[in-house]
């Protein structure tokens, strides 16, 4: 298929993998998270868009 599909299906596979990990996190806090553990899950969270280029709200 063309390049611009191509390129659409790898950012939907990535918007994907983010929102997966992000519920994860959330599980995570509303389970077994221990109490102070939230500002390391929110640099984690950070640092997982950042990794994307445009991050997750260019998708």
């Amino acid at each position: 298929m063309g390049e611009a599909y191509n390129t659409l299906k790898a950012r939907l596979a990535d918007y994907t993998h983010l929102q997966q990990a992000g519920s994860l996190l959330s599980w995570d806090q509303e389970t077994y998270m221990p109490a102070g553990a939230g500002r390391v899950a929110l640099h984690n969270a950070a640092t997982a868009i950042q990794a994307f280029p445009g991050g997750a709200g260019s998708v």
